[in-house]
């Protein structure tokens, strides 16, 4: 029955791409979002990581035994557990002061990513309307640091 499923998925996928001029990948982007599901292909483990490292106290008390910590992480913080994983991590990589401006670009840049996605996840699933605007700090050093964005 799963076969015939992804078939009629396939089906369906490649009429859409024929009808519209958009890639695959793009219709199941846009597909996800219509349903307040993002998919950002973040590796979430990764983050994890990175998180443990500045909780490791926290976490080593909610199980003691160090393989099994992401797991209870993920039950723990049920639905929220990867937003609370690339917010820290965002916060963590805003923290540290860039050493160049091509660093800083690129920091700005992914934080600009995550917040659009955010914001077209929030519009898709509850219907909000959202104004962003981002601009650099330092007026005459992060002129290229800029964006607004609005659904």
């Amino acid at each position: 029955i799963l076969d015939e499923g992804y078939n009629d998925l396939e089906n369906i996928l490649t009429h859409l791409v024929n009808k519209t001029a958009l890639f695959p990948q793009q219709i199941m982007d846009r597909w996800h979002k219509s349903k307040g599901q993002v998919i950002n292909r973040v590796n979430h483990w990764n983050l994890y990581a990175k998180y443990l490292v500045k909780h490791e106290d926290q976490e080593r008390q909610r199980l003691g035994l160090l393989s099994d910590l992401y797991t209870k992480f993920k039950e723990e913080n049920n639905k929220a557990w990867q937003e609370i994983l690339e917010l820290h991590d965002l916060l963590e990589s805003s923290e540290a002061l860039p050493q160049t401006i091509a660093h800083c670009m690129q920091s700005f840049g992914k934080i600009k990513r995550w917040l659009i996605n955010l914001v077209k996840g929030a519009a898709a699933k509850h219907g909000f309307e959202v104004a962003l605007v981002m601009c650099g700090k330092v007026i005459n050093e992060d002129a290229s640091l800029g964006f607004t964005h609005t659904t």
